[in-house]
């Protein structure tokens, strides 16, 4: 996929991120950590007016939940924390609700600052990266305080907490939502021990939840020392949610300190049929990569398909 293309996914699901975080009930999930890291490898030259053209909307989208300038009056400083209670606030305050303001997903907040601090590495904005690592820090530590009990909370309100999700009650919901989405901050919110104790919680219960669930679940073997790579490997790809991938999985098992073995054939279990065409082995420019390629597990021709 074009450089231009997937920038253009990103910003659209930015756009889509600023809505959210006006509007209940999650401010955080669209992930500004792509955008950081898409804007770090565009480097073709025909893609570079359209980064040029796009760049202050970016700015626009990080300005509004991590500026630090307490002159701007466009936006204020660190719109969605609280610096009091540490965490941030999903509802934001607009909408009245019985317990007050409240938020759902630590994990969504911790990566929502962890994108503002890339973005501002990628445009040498020293002060909003130490800022945001500042919210990234303050947002880790309160949901070890507030979310990480006996019982995983699902919504933290501002006089109350409760187990449940705003689209189901199943613990393994409550879980997954405060585990997405993978990256490397999720071994900073989600300590060993900690994590040890949730998988087995939920190991013999994944199939109370969709599929999409519990391959994000059980990344959380990787605690465990158990086969969490053939677990994995031996799911359908569109047993991945949006966001999340094979790829991006055996990435968060490996950084874990399981052995990931990657060879060429690591994706044929996902795939039908013996035809190995699709191997990146078996394409000249793409010999540097695993995996399929000619098409991807997602179904796209990688541009050294040709």
């Amino acid at each position: 996929m074009r450089a231009t293309t997937k920038l253009t996914i990103i910003l659209f699901h930015s756009i889509t991120f600023v809505w959210l975080a006006r509007f209940p009930p999650a401010p955080f999930k669209m992930r500004l950590a792509s955008l950081g890291a898409a804007l770090q490898t565009i480097d073709r030259p025909e893609d570079r007016d359209f980064v040029k053209r796009t760049l202050p909307f970016a700015h626009a989208i990080v300005s509004d939940v991590c500026s630090y300038d307490d002159t701007n009056p466009n936006y204020p400083v660190a719109r969605m924390k609280d610096f009091f209670e540490g965490h941030s606030w999903a509802s934001g305050g607009l909408f009245p609700q019985a317990n007050g303001k409240s938020q759902e997903s630590t994990s969504e907040a911790v990566n929502c600052y962890y994108s503002c601090s890339l973005f501002g590495q990628v445009n040498t904005d020293a002060k909003l990266v130490a800022f945001s690592t500042v919210l990234l820090a303050l947002e880790i530590d309160s949901a070890k305080a507030y979310y990480q009990l006996e019982e995983m909370v699902g919504n933290l309100g501002a006089s109350d907490a409760t187990t449940s999700t705003w689209f189901g009650a199943n613990e393994l919901y409550t879980i997954g939502i405060q585990l997405l989405p993978i990256s490397p901050m999720t071994r900073g919110l989600w300590g060993e021990d900690f994590g040890k104790k949730v998988w087995k919680l939920v190991k013999d219960r994944l199939g109370e939840v969709e599929t999409t669930w519990q391959s994000l679940l059980l990344g959380l073997e990787a605690y465990d020392e158990g086969a969490v790579v053939g677990d994995l490997r031996g799911l359908n790809p569109d047993a991945f949610d949006a966001g999340n991938s094979l790829s991006n999985m055996l990435w968060f098992v490996r950084s874990l300190g399981v052995d990931v073995d990657v060879d060429v054939d690591v994706d044929e279990k996902q795939k039908n049929g013996d035809d190995n065409s699709a191997l990146c082995a078996h394409h000249v420019k793409c010999k540097n990569l695993v995996g399929r390629c000619c098409p991807s597990l997602d179904n796209n021709f990688l541009e050294c398909c040709t």
